[in-house]
């Protein structure tokens, strides 16, 4: 990837995961259903699995609430949904 291709990167999974914390903190006040919950955890992981972000993860995981960073790191043993390959898919 260009450097500026690595920034779009950055920003986009950091706002990605900021949104991810915020649907998990309102989860955890009841704000958020369950279920809703789990749909946004099951495309959370499906991002989670991308090697890229792993690697982003372990270097941006201290920007994020403490519980959210212990939910990430304790599901990661839990077996997360494959990613997929849009690309090469036909319609």
């Amino acid at each position: 990837m260009s450097d500026p291709d690595k920034l779009v990167f950055m920003a986009v999974i950091f706002a990605f995961f900021k949104h991810f914390e915020n649907s998990y903190l309102q989860y955890q006040e009841s704000v958020v259903l369950k279920e809703d919950w789990d749909a946004w955890t099951n495309q959370m992981f499906m991002y989670l699995r991308m090697p890229g972000v792993q690697h982003w993860w372990k270097m941006r995981r201290d920007t994020f609430s403490p519980a959210f960073v212990r939910f990430i790191e304790a599901a990661h043993s839990v077996q997360m949904p494959m990613t997929t390959d849009i690309f090469s898919q036909s319609s």
